[in-house]
């Protein structure tokens, strides 16, 4: 996690990530293999900065011309926050304070802050999912440069 959205109150949870593969799950004695994903791997964890920064040059970029985007936003439960330190470091306290976190919420007239990255705006850009959402941020990018390159041609 980057040192801004540390000191900007920014939550870093780790949860490991199982993987479960079952050979011969008709059979009367399967094979269960359990497996751990490493989201601590400098590779995902580049990724996941690099798609986290995206998201919020788009809300500053999107928040400064006005732009309908859903700019996504999340309030801080600090009452919650205090009570961490007694949970150990771990699994246990990152599942505590996922469930402590507060719906996001969705502005589309100005970027909110979102707590959890700890950041001033945030608009989900990158997601590997296409959601009718993400799709509406880029066309409204798309159409914002068009118009603004096409009116300076001119």
């Amino acid at each position: 996690m980057k040192f801004y959205e540390c000191t900007q109150g920014a939550s870093n949870v780790l949860i490991p990530k199982a993987n479960v593969h079952v050979v011969g799950e008709e059979t009367d004695n399967p094979q269960i293999t359990i497996t751990l994903d490493d989201e601590t791997s400098h590779s995902a964890v580049l990724v996941s900065e690099m798609m986290i920064l995206c998201g919020e040059a788009i809300a500053k970029f999107g928040g400064e011309r006005g732009l309908v985007l859903p700019y996504r936003g999340q309030t801080q439960n600090e009452e919650v926050n205090k009570q961490f330190h007694m949970i150990p470091e771990g699994p246990a306290r990152a599942l505590a304070v996922l469930r402590s976190t507060a719906r996001a919420d969705v502005n589309f007239l100005k970027p909110i802050s979102h707590s959890s990255l700890g950041l001033l705006g945030y608009v989900q850009f990158t997601s590997p999912i296409r959601r009718y959402a993400d799709l509406l941020a880029h066309f409204q990018v798309h159409i914002k440069i068009t118009w603004t390159y096409f009116s300076w041609k001119m």
